[in-house]
């Protein structure tokens, strides 16, 4: 690689000196983030729907095209959770922590994987691989 001409402190101990054009900024700065919710499991009727819903069991691959399981549009409604539109970073925070893909298709999760909305401050490709290091750290 080649280094860049000059560099700043980071103010991170950890991170250290970053390129002078870089900005550091916290994850919550630059993108919003939302987390999905699990319907009780005696509550077959919830599992019955078309909705995908994409679990840590789910997470690993690059891009999610298709979930294990489902939900229904009642189980959606009861529990008020948001659609995880295409391009957003799910990155699980409990059990498996910084397991990470990218939504490939419209999807609801459960409240073990946040959802980063993709935006115009970074860059979700650059997240999947930065995020699974950075965030655990702070």
């Amino acid at each position: 690689m080649k280094p860049y001409a000059s560099y700043k402190a980071s103010g991170v101990p950890w991170l250290g000196d970053v390129p002078v054009h870089w900005e550091v900024k916290k994850a919550k700065h630059i993108t919003h983030h939302t987390t999905g919710w699990t319907p009780p499991t005696g509550d077959s009727a919830s599992y019955e729907g078309n909705n995908p819903w994409a679990t840590i069991g789910d997470l690993g691959e690059p891009t999610i095209t298709e979930t294990r399981n489902s939900i229904s549009d009642e189980a959606v409604q009861k529990a008020g959770i948001v659609c995880s539109p295409p391009g957003s970073l799910l990155f699980s925070f409990k059990l498996s922590v910084g397991q990470v893909s990218i939504a490939g298709m419209p999807l609801f999760t459960n409240e073990a994987i946040a959802t980063f909305l993709p935006t115009d401050d970074y860059v979700v490709a650059w997240a999947f691989y930065a995020f699974p290091a950075f965030i655990p750290e702070n």
